[in-house]
């Protein structure tokens, strides 16, 4: 009674934000909600949800792995590191003339690029000068090659036509035979990713090199279907703020009628 109630409220709470327009993705969403509810409230109270349905997408789509094997190095026309000015040469304050600086706080484990988490800024003369070789684009796909931990990426986004980076962090610029989400994605499955973690070499400081990078094999299937996927991340990401307003009230909902049968 309790669960059949629940799908009608979360039915209920998604219409009444207008939210069907991104109708596949929300139906995924709710069911995997209805199916969290019956069993724990988990999938509500876990603030990546979305990135959980990528994930899904992401095996369900290219789960059968005939695809050729190919080193990131064949798909990518430009694999490299960033590079690290003087401590004065950096700005926590933004100007005009001033360009973005990544540093590894600035990436994530499930993909996002997070700069509002003390963003930095350099000029454009240092960043067309002294750190020129280090520039990198929206759709650049970046991971860290110094740690611990490891394992972090980011796909650079649009809010800025360029940015830099340090040189704890690798870039991978994807060639037209391969979508940048795609590569995201591929590169963070762990039968890729963890393989190459445990080439890491330190004690302190945990190190991948750029010829590691290079050699990273991932599978590369039709491009069609990468854009297919391409499509489906970016209608998860278009819905996250308003699906996760839709959540935020069904978990008010779920933990009012918890209290109220087993309060």
């Amino acid at each position: 009674l309790i669960i059949d109630y629940m799908k009608k409220k979360i039915t209920s709470i998604i219409e009444a934000n207008n939210l069907l327009k991104a109708g596949y993705v929300l139906v995924i969403v709710e069911n995997k909600t209805a199916v969290c509810i019956k069993e724990s409230a988990y999938f509500l109270m876990n603030e990546n949800w979305h990135t959980k349905i990528k994930e899904d997408d992401f095996m369900e789509m290219f789960e059968n792995n005939t695809y050729p094997k190919v080193k990131v190095s064949t798909v990518c026309d430009f694999i490299t590191k960033g590079t690290t000015p003087p401590n004065d040469l950096i700005s926590e304050e933004y100007s005009s003339d001033k360009v973005p600086y990544l540093k590894v706080y600035n990436l994530s484990f499930n993909g996002e690029l997070l700069f509002d988490t003390a963003p930095q800024y350099i000029s454009e003369n240092i960043h067309n000068g002294m750190l020129a070789r280090s520039k990198v684009y929206p759709n650049d796909v970046l991971m860290n090659i110094v740690g611990p931990p490891l394992g972090k990426f980011s796909l650079v986004t649009d809010e800025f036509p360029e940015w830099n980076i340090n040189q704890a962090i690798a870039i991978f610029r994807a060639k037209e035979k391969i979508n940048p989400k795609y590569l995201l994605s591929a590169l963070m499955q762990p039968e890729v990713l963890n393989p190459f973690l445990r080439q890491a070499v330190g004690i302190r400081q945990l190190n991948l090199s750029l010829s590691q990078c290079r050699d990273l094999e991932i599978f590369l299937p039709p491009l069609s279907l990468q854009n297919q996927f391409a499509d489906f991340v970016a209608e998860v990401d278009k819905s996250k703020v308003e699906v996760q307003k839709a959540l935020d009230q069904t978990q008010l909902l779920f933990d009012s009628l918890m209290q109220q049968y087993f309060g």
